[in-house]
């Protein structure tokens, strides 16, 4: 078997985003069916992260995830402007269509990255080739489909033209947005085209599966839902109750968490504040470098990343979410209601989750009935 993936994860033992935190489930998955696994790692250019070799990387899987399995890695050659050669203004126009015109993901369509995947895929002769994401289905669509495997599994966590979509709403007008637009539809395209090689495809929720199947151009849809550890809850709960402190989890790089700890900073916590003077607020995860954070703001607290989540939810009672687009689910939430936290959350942070507000959490997209509803729940 072969896993092939656009998202590197080093080191491994901090790797705990949402996205690796599912592709680890999915490699334990794939190592238990399959010991002879093989798992390759397409590295941008830009990866801010440090490449291990792939045998010091195969180890730190195996140490920290507890995946057996061999690596490879197939470092990609940058393109400094995939519009340098349009021909013409008609050309410019409609390459947004393309997503392999795409200034990120024209990487991952170079002619080294489709010839390391046809090398590796002649040289292992994998049964099943298991594609996560959509970056990495890219190269593979390049592929003649006689030198595929007989089997294509394609791993769709985050419907990628939605989340883009739902991103641009937010923003305000500019001269360009249309162009932007027509990247969407160049997402979806290239999503479509994926889901129809693959055997399978797999999202997140059953929500996800009815919109894609609605819009009838994707092959078969098949749910998999984001997974959590269920704690130990015997003694992480006795600290919390005693306190009016609320916890964000959430790697700031990402635009939708940094987007949301934004509002709930100035426009959300002042309310809160203003009703529980003594009120905390706790945001967990990493911070881009240079990106200002407001943490000069009374009551908050930016602990970065921390190793010991435990120690993090036995210190707090009620877990907040105020993201405002992106695409997927939140396994955020799914780790607090594990917890057995107190959660709020606006309507797409809690997308896709079996809850049901007011019963399991409160949903609230107004801002200011956001914060009453923390300090209700602190009271």
């Amino acid at each position: 078997m072969l896993f092939l993936s656009a998202t590197y994860p080093g080191p491994p033992e901090t790797a705990v985003s949402g996205t690796h935190r599912r592709m680890r489930v999915l490699l334990d998955a794939c190592s238990r069916l399959n010991r002879s696994l093989h798992i390759a790692f397409l590295i941008r250019p830009d990866q801010d992260q440090p490449i291990l070799e792939p045998d010091r990387l195969a180890d730190d899987l195996r140490t920290y995830w507890g995946v057996s399995a061999t690596c490879h890695i197939i470092e990609l050659e940058g393109r400094e402007n995939p519009h340098d050669d349009a021909g013409s203004a008609l050309r410019v126009l409609f390459e947004p269509l393309d997503v392999r015109e795409d200034r990120f993901y024209s990487s991952f369509v170079q002619a080294d990255a489709i010839g390391a995947i046809r090398t590796l895929l002649n040289t292992i002769g994998p049964g099943l080739l298991f594609v996560h994401r959509l970056a990495a289905i890219l190269p593979v669509l390049e592929i003649a489909a006689g030198e595929l495997p007989s089997a294509v599994v394609f791993d769709l966590d985050d419907v990628e033209h939605k989340a883009r979509y739902r991103a641009l709403r937010e923003l305000g007008f500019y001269l360009s947005k249309i162009i932007d637009y027509a990247r969407v539809l160049g997402l979806a395209r290239a999503e479509a085209a994926g889901s129809r090689l693959a055997d399978a495809s797999l999202v997140c929720s059953v929500q996800d599966k009815r919109y894609l199947d609605r819009l009838r151009r994707y092959g078969r849809i098949d749910v998999l839902p984001n997974t959590v550890r269920i704690p130990d809850l015997r003694d992480s709960d006795r600290e919390g109750h005693s306190r009016h402190r609320a916890l964000f989890i959430g790697d700031l790089r990402y635009e939708p968490n940094a987007v949301a700890v934004d509002l709930l900073c100035r426009s959300i916590w002042p309310t809160v504040r203003a009703r529980c003077p003594r009120a905390e607020l706790v945001i967990v995860g990493r911070h881009p470098p240079g990106r200002v954070m407001p943490s000069d703001l009374p009551g908050i607290v930016f602990a970065g990343f921390v190793d010991d989540l435990d120690e993090v939810y036995a210190s707090c009672n009620v877990v907040c979410c105020p993201i405002t687009f992106g695409g997927g689910t939140r396994i955020k939430l799914c780790e607090a209601a594990a917890y057995g936290k107190a959660i709020v959350s606006t309507e797409i942070g809690a997308e896709g989750l079996d809850f049901t507000d007011g019963t399991n959490i409160v949903i609230q997209d107004d801002l200011d009935e956001f914060a009453h509803a923390v300090a209700d729940l602190f009271e």
